[in-house]
């Protein structure tokens, strides 16, 4: 069974608990909750942790992101809660950050073409392992799934261009393709 096909089966019975899938040392966490799912990633250079995509994209200075991490540590806070405390990124902003890296570290994992998997139903797992990357995505699971299937799809389908009676083949930029930055 697939992930994609897996991941469907546990969102429509409702279940809830800890998917851990894993290919060759990069290892994903799924938690599945009542309302959304989170991701963790751990061994895996490809994911960007969420403190440099905000500097990264100029919503936080490096000093802000070192006070939010100071924060996050003394309080054992997740990052996101100390960033929206110290009034660093407005929630709304922050949600948008925290989705598409949710919905691009899915897509990265559902693209892997080789792994395992261990699904603990019902598992308590609140803080994730320590030193994961985890980010938390309130997201319809089966309107996640559609919408991965079409990113996937659009980044193998060849896209014919013609330019004067030549034809050539392209594919979407990076940042289109699952797991692009």
């Amino acid at each position: 069974m697939g992930l994609a096909n897996l991941l469907q089966r546990l969102s429509q019975e409702g279940q809830v608990g800890v998917l851990k899938i894993r290919s060759g040392d990069r290892l994903r966490t799924i938690r599945l909750k009542k309302r959304g799912l989170s991701v963790s990633s751990e061994n895996d250079p490809k994911v960007r942790p969420l403190g440099e995509t905000l500097v990264t994209r100029g919503l936080l200075t490096r000093c802000e992101l070192t006070e939010a991490e100071r924060i996050r540590a003394r309080l054992g806070i997740p990052l996101e809660s100390a960033v929206v405390r110290l009034r660093f990124v407005p929630r709304a902003v922050l949600s948008m950050v925290l989705a598409e890296q949710v919905r691009e570290d899915l897509c990265d994992v559902l693209a892997w073409e080789d792994g395992t998997f261990e699904f603990a139903g019902d598992a308590e797992d609140p803080a994730g392992s320590p030193g994961a990357d985890t980010k938390t995505l309130r997201v319809d699971v089966q309107g996640f799934l559609l919408d991965a299937a079409r990113v996937m799809d659009e980044f193998h389908r060849p896209r014919s261009t013609t330019m004067g009676s030549a034809t050539s083949s392209a594919r979407p930029p990076t940042s289109a393709r699952p797991g692009g930055s």
